[in-house]
């Protein structure tokens, strides 16, 4: 368990109150909250929480399964005849076509273990990648939740006011309070998810797909949270 896995249960509540206000009260219309939604596509907590259900382990797996493999190609490569005439006990022209196409397998047969190598290395800097992104969303979180505007948004007061109590035109201050707060909130956390989401799909362009159904994909809502890389 990292250190995401760990902080998150502790912050559910705090991230659920923000996207809960974000969705209700909103912000500014300057804010720089409403362009980082529009790039995400997702609340805040919601992007927290796809990230925590994402594990690098299953693409370390793939990764080591695929190396298994290229080792196993690099063996058949090494053992398939030689392309050489009058080998096998024969001559003429069958046995040079059966040399050249023993050949041209062992040659594809190479390049196919090359190639598994090189998928392993794509998968493992994929799984690298996401070890980093959640850290550094662990960071990010970890500094929102102890911040000002973390204490604003759950008592509504104001850093530096004396107490919050509804305005005389009956606006309630409170609410205006914790509706600012969220909106910082959520503009911090989403700015750290905009450059992470940039990085991860610009890896996932690389990651091998094999099964031809599948299509990659890179969604970080809870419902979603899964870049499908089959093997």
């Amino acid at each position: 368990m990292d250190a995401l896995a760990r902080l998150h249960p502790h912050t559910a509540g705090l991230l659920g109150q923000v996207d809960d206000l974000l969705a209700r009260c909103g912000a500014p219309a300057d804010h720089p909250v409403w362009p980082l939604l529009r790039r995400t596509g997702a609340l805040p907590g919601d992007l927290v929480g796809g990230l925590v259900a994402w594990s690098p382990g299953p693409w370390l797996e793939q990764a080591e399964a695929l190396r298994r493999a290229a080792r196993d190609a690099a063996e058949l490569a090494t053992d398939l005849p030689v392309e050489r005439a009058g080998a096998y006990g024969w001559n003429g022209p069958a046995a040079d076509a059966f040399a050249r196409r023993a050949g041209a397998v062992r040659a594809e047969v190479r390049d196919w273990s090359e190639q598994l190598r090189a998928d392993a290395e794509r998968l493992d800097e994929l799984a690298h990648w996401l070890q980093s992104a959640r850290q550094r969303a662990a960071r990010v979180l970890a500094r929102v939740a102890s911040s000002t505007q973390a204490v604003a948004l759950v008592t509504g007061v104001a850093p530096g006011a004396p107490s919050a109590r509804l305005d005389a035109d009956g606006g309630d201050r409170v609410l205006r309070v914790r509706a600012a707060a969220a909106a910082e909130i959520g503009a911090a956390l989403l700015a750290e998810f905009d450059a992470l989401l940039g990085e991860g799909e610009e890896l996932v362009g690389r990651v091998p797909i094999v099964r031809e159904s599948t299509a990659a994909t890179l969604d970080l809502s809870p419902s979603a949270a899964a870049l499908h890389v089959d093997l």
